[in-house]
């Protein structure tokens, strides 16, 4: 943990760097002109400050560069999933099970020890995901568009 904390700082300058930090929510909406966004709010520690992801630029993100956000700021496992998520609907699996695996690893119950619940959903996300997998492979590949 104190290495982690140790990361804040210079993480911190990288993700004001990579993203854009804002107040609220309408904010950044106002700014981009469209309300109809769900954007992904990662909360900055216990400032008060977020920094908000636009799922639909995530194909352009790297994936290590939002799991590194995640991780840094203790995110919520709800914002992981959100995270996971919105790459999978941008058809980037690997980004996917990038995070949900992350988000899965047994190292995390040390950094999320009450949130058992974010943690069984990751799982079933994960769950799910591959019966999915499996169904379109025993489907010969008939499943998700094709």
């Amino acid at each position: 943990l104190l290495l982690l904390r140790a990361q804040h700082t210079f993480e911190r300058a990288l993700i004001e760097e990579t993203f854009s930090v804002v107040m609220t929510r309408q904010q950044q909406q106002r700014d981009e002109g469209d309300a109809n966004i769900a954007l992904i709010q990662v909360p900055i520690g216990d400032s008060g400050e977020h920094v908000s992801i636009d799922p639909r630029n995530l194909s352009q993100t790297n994936v290590e560069d939002i799991l590194g956000v995640l991780q840094s700021e203790l995110a919520p496992l709800r914002v992981w999933l959100e995270c996971a998520k919105a790459y999978l609907a941008e058809d980037n699996e690997a980004a996917f099970l990038e995070i949900v695996g992350s988000g899965c690893s047994p190292e995390i119950e040390q950094y999320y020890p009450n949130d058992v619940y974010g943690r069984a959903k990751l799982l079933c996300c994960s769950a799910a995901h591959q019966v999915n997998v499996a169904a379109r492979l025993r489907l010969g590949g008939k499943g998700k568009g094709k």
